[in-house]
C-alpha cells in the first residue's frame, strides 16, 4: 500500500479548475488504486503556521530540550505544528498539489 498526499490551496475549491481536475485525478487515482492511502491537505482548512522569525530559528533543532523550552508558548504551538506537517510529509513518498 502507498500513501498520496494531494494539497490543494484555493480558498474556494468550487471556483478551481485546477482543484476540478486535481479531484478527477484522485477519483481515477482512487479506482486504479483501491489500496491506496489519500491524504488530503487543505491549506485553508488546515492550521499552518506563518514561516517567521520564531520557526526559522527553531529549524532543524529538536523538537524538545533547552532550546525548546526557552520559546513563548505560542512559539512552542508553532515550531510543534510545523514539525508535525514536516513529518507527515516525509512519510509520504508521493504527492501532487493542486493550487
Amino acid at each position: 500500500m502507498k500513501t498520496l498526499l494531494y494539497i490543494t490551496a484555493h480558498p474556494i475549491n468550487s471556483y478551481s479548475n485546477s482543484v476540478t481536475v486535481g479531484n478527477k485525478f484522485i477519483e481515477t487515482y482512487r479506482e486504479a488504486n483501491p489500496e491506496d492511502e489519500i491524504v488530503h491537505l487543505d491549506l485553508y482548512k488546515e492550521d499552518i503556521p506563518e514561516i517567521d522569525f520564531d520557526l526559522l530559528r527553531r529549524w532543524g533543532q529538536p523538537p524538545s530540550g533547552e532550546s525548546f523550552d526557552g520559546l513563548s508558548d505560542e512559539s512552542k504551538v508553532k515550531a510543534v505544528r510545523m514539525r508535525e506537517l514536516v513529518e507527515q510529509y516525509e512519510r509520504i513518498g508521493r504527492a501532487i498539489c493542486c493550487c
